[in-house]
């Protein structure tokens, strides 16, 4: 049954990554930000395993598309 689930959330996420021109790396990022509410590009590239350039061109994408805003941090 399990096995079952896990094909039928992959076959999905699949689908809707495919239809919505999304990376598995924007999904991540998605939901990551989504958890924490709130993370600086430093934060969400050690939760995604990318460099913060990687990240930042990520995140620059996701505003592009209206999912992401930018905020600078003050110290």
């Amino acid at each position: 049954f399990t096995r079952f689930m896990f094909t039928q959330i992959i076959q999905k996420l699949s689908a809707f990554v495919a239809k919505n021109n999304f990376s598995i790396s924007e999904i991540a990022a998605l939901h990551a930000v989504n958890q924490a509410k709130s993370l600086s590009v430093l934060e969400l590239s050690q939760k995604l395993n990318l460099s913060v350039s990687a990240t930042s061109r990520l995140v620059s994408g996701l505003v592009k598309k209206g999912l992401f805003s930018r905020k600078i941090h003050q110290q």
